[in-house]
């Protein structure tokens, strides 16, 4: 059965090749075509007055229910309760017209309608950074948001990106823009992309901080006063060196506790395979002492619907250690991957800790390495006693 996910996966055919169609279970005579566009339409084949009638009900939606931004553009349920009409009608003795009547012009897709669509799409839905994106491009595009897509102009975009300054977020703006204009000229949503083409507005260099014992222990003590589940992450953070988003979504069914280990799935790990992390005794501390919410499978969650964010939380802690100079929470695994040098962890095994081997080595050498990870980590948690104390 056609549903959301399905028209958002479907991909254009390469220009040339023949009309796809792809018939829904759920409605006979029902179906979705599309060519080289990759903008899939509606058609419905039934039989009136004795002829068979194939016709176009609209452009397929794949966006949420009850949110099509025209009548153009139908959801599954709506495409089928349409069709559901017509061979009602048919077998009522309605008789359609032999030849189409004309349609209204459609009214132009705005910006926010065209942001729903692409936030669908199958590619945006699999990206680790689709929340954050979402949120930039909703903020910043909020006004105007109410245009038509095609009514954008080079002048509206150069006035959002103006407004980020010549900063890192100007960046992300930029090519998070760039990357959307591109999926709508490609579902001739919009003729030409108004995106500046001038490079990043900020040359960008590759961070090099990495925290001295003295700062690492401060920055674990000005955790104490925050709120339980952010305190656990970022102790987290600092005692396994993992990514901040991967921490923070952390699931309980991703933990063996009687092992000791926690198994990142290739679904949500950056490099796209499994990737098992041991447990030492102070994480399954902090991982136990959260308090457990019936029904959720998140392990750092105030209310059980939702993972905790750390959206703010690196500018919270810069506030409260004022000592420290220009770190932010990234600074983390930097350190807990240079710290593992200094305790002469070998290069080979803190690179597993960091992730999975790839390539040639990835692919014929499938040992976990569990028992040299987790000798590493527990040298490194008792650095991190130590330098408490």
């Amino acid at each position: 059965m056609i549903d959301r996910k399905t028209i958002a996966s479907l991909k254009p055919t390469p220009r040339g090749a023949p009309m796809q169609f792809l018939a829904d279970a759920a409605m006979p005579g029902l179906g979705l075509i599309w060519g080289s566009t990759g903008r899939p339409s509606w058609t419905f084949a039934y039989r009136s007055a004795g002829r068979q009638i194939r016709t176009k009900l609209g452009f397929a939606w794949g966006g949420p229910a009850g949110k099509e931004p025209t009548p153009e553009w139908l959801s599954p349920p709506a495409a089928r309760a349409k069709a559901y009409q017509m061979r009602e009608e048919a077998k009522a003795g309605v008789v359609a017209p032999p030849e189409k009547a004309p349609r209204a012009a459609p009214r132009p897709l705005t910006l926010a309608a065209g942001l729903d669509a692409y936030l669908a799409t199958a590619n945006v839905q699999r990206l680790r950074s689709r929340r954050a994106m979402e949120q930039m491009l909703r903020r910043e595009l909020a006004p105007i948001m109410v245009r038509p897509i095609a009514n954008v102009s080079r002048l509206d975009i150069r006035a959002v990106l103006a407004d980020k300054g010549e900063t890192h977020m100007a960046n992300r703006l930029h090519s998070a823009l760039r990357t959307m204009w591109r999926w709508f000229i490609d579902q001739e949503l919009a003729s030409v992309s108004p995106i500046p083409l001038s490079r990043p507005l900020k040359t960008e260099e590759s961070r090099q901080r990495v925290l001295s014992d003295d700062e690492l222990a401060s920055v674990w003590r000005a955790t104490e006063d925050r709120p339980g589940p952010l305190r656990a992450i970022v102790r987290t953070l600092i005692l396994t060196g993992q990514r901040r988003e991967e921490v923070a979504e952390m699931r309980r069914s991703e933990l063996d506790l009687a092992s000791g280990t926690w198994t990142i799935g290739a679904e949500r790990y950056k490099t796209k395979t499994d990737h098992v992390v041991p447990l030492v005794p102070a994480v399954l501390a902090l991982i136990e002492g959260q308090h457990r919410i019936a029904g959720s499978d998140w392990v750092f969650t105030s209310n059980g619907r939702n993972a905790m964010r750390l959206s703010n939380e690196g500018t919270t802690l810069k506030r409260l250690t004022p000592e420290i100079a220009d770190w932010r929470l990234h600074d983390l695994r930097r350190t807990f991957r240079t710290g593992l040098a200094r305790l002469k962890v070998s290069r080979e095994t803190a690179d597993l800790i960091d992730h999975p081997r790839g390539g040639v080595t990835g692919t014929y050498d499938r040992h976990l390495y569990i028992g040299e990870k987790r000798a590493a980590l527990e040298l490194w948690a008792a650095h991190v006693a130590s330098i408490l104390t």
